[in-house]
């Protein structure tokens, strides 16, 4: 159990943090959790670890806080564990015991520039396994409604967050998503059913896996964002009528993905630069420079790139006549607390004190099974053109 503190520790803060979490079994505890399993003989069988000291652990997690006990069956009464509020803090905490443990344990010390052999293999062990649900991130933007086929024919409810264009969360029967909105408002939203139904894209909440036939997750560092939304954007209507939901994910801030993107003619109210012009802006003070993300582990080719110019006349970002407004045609959501990355535990990489997801796609079912994962990613283009003809297939699958 927990090591007693000793008396000049009383004030260390590590030391007290360390005396809840600190210990093996706890802290793997903690991760399966987060990964999503919630139930006893659940734990038990992935951790491989005595009933005894698993009822131990648990006890002990729960005396401080860090988990809850929740009911899921009657007579006999059985219980599930969730994460509290404290629990949940530290999905940061596993995601950066994660790099630090690729890099100097399983590494040699530097940070990885491309994919390593232990990020392929746990990437592609997804396969088979469920995104932890419901499990909801906040909107950095939203595009074009979800009207990926969602399961479902209740009447839509639109629950507005915000002032961006809504994004619908298709219908889940145990959804119970809590998520604050502007100001210190917060709607709980709970078995909302059929299609139309909305969280606004700014400051709002979406589910990570939604209830269409199928989802795909995009996640890739905020800097490269554009480009894989470029060719997000080329293929949404093929996705839109295979009944494919998409999310892109970021670890970026919500505010700092909107602040490097007032350039874009789709955001409200941003102007159309010279498309023309080079950049001149002078770098951002507080952020890496080329040359350190390029050390990061930006894979080349989804560095930051000049944006293409939009169709003759408008600009660079300027919705294509032939589709949704470029860019912003899905959800974009942010991990900026690692909680997916630490659920999935996504490979990552550093620059500065900043933690940014590497390029991956990761393609789930109606029940959020995973069904395939594409990393590592190195043609941004490429990579969705697989992912709509994959989430093709288990679509047709799923309609057989």
């Amino acid at each position: 159990m927990a090591r007693e503190l000793r008396e000049q520790d009383a004030g260390c803060a590590i030391a007290q943090a360390a005396a809840v979490v600190g210990e093996w079994w706890s802290l793997l505890i903690v991760r399966e959790v987060t990964r999503g399993r919630h139930r006893f003989d659940d734990l038990h069988t992935e951790l491989g670890i005595s009933r005894r000291v698993l009822a131990e652990r648990l006890k002990h997690l729960l005396d401080n806080g860090v988990l809850e006990r929740r009911p899921y069956q009657q007579r006999p009464t059985r219980y599930e564990y969730r994460l509290t509020a404290a629990g949940r803090a530290l999905a940061p905490v596993l995601a950066g015991l994660q790099d630090w443990g690729e890099r100097f344990v399983l590494g040699d010390g530097t940070p990885a520039a491309d994919a390593t052999p232990t990020e392929i293999d746990r990437m592609h062990g997804l396969v088979g396994t469920a995104v932890p649900h419901p499990l909801a991130l906040p909107v950095i933007r939203g595009g074009a409604a979800d009207t990926a086929a969602p399961r479902g024919d209740g009447p839509g409810v639109a629950v507005p967050r915000g002032d961006g264009p809504g994004v619908a969360v298709p219908r889940s029967g145990a959804l119970g998503v809590a998520g604050p909105g502007d100001g210190a408002l917060g709607v709980a939203v709970s078995g909302i059913g059929g299609p139309g139904q909305t969280v606004a894209g700014d400051g709002g909440m979406d589910v990570v896996a939604s209830d269409a036939r199928v989802t795909v997750l995009l996640t890739c560092p905020g800097e490269a964002l554009a480009r894989f939304l470029g060719a997000l954007s080329e293929s949404a209507t093929a996705f839109t009528e295979a009944g494919v939901a998409v999310r892109a994910v970021t670890t970026q801030e919500p505010r700092e993905l909107r602040r490097t993107d007032t350039s874009r003619t789709d955001v409200p109210g941003a102007a159309a630069p010279d498309a023309a012009r080079p950049n001149t802006e002078p770098p951002d003070p507080e952020g890496p420079g080329p040359e350190e993300r390029a050390a990061a582990g930006a894979p080349d080719a989804v560095r930051p790139e000049a944006e293409p110019p939009g169709p003759e006349g408008s600009g660079a970002g300027a919705p294509d006549a032939k589709g949704p407004a470029a860019g912003w045609a899905f959800p974009v959501l942010s991990d900026a607390e690692l909680v997916l990355c630490a659920a999935l535990r996504l490979p990552t990489f550093r620059t500065g004190h900043t933690l940014h997801l590497k390029p991956a796609v990761i393609v789930a079912d109606a029940r959020r099974t995973i069904r395939h994962v594409l990393y590592p990613i190195t043609d941004a283009d490429a990579a969705i053109k697989d992912a709509l003809r994959l989430a093709t297939g288990v679509t047709a699958r799923f309609v057989r």
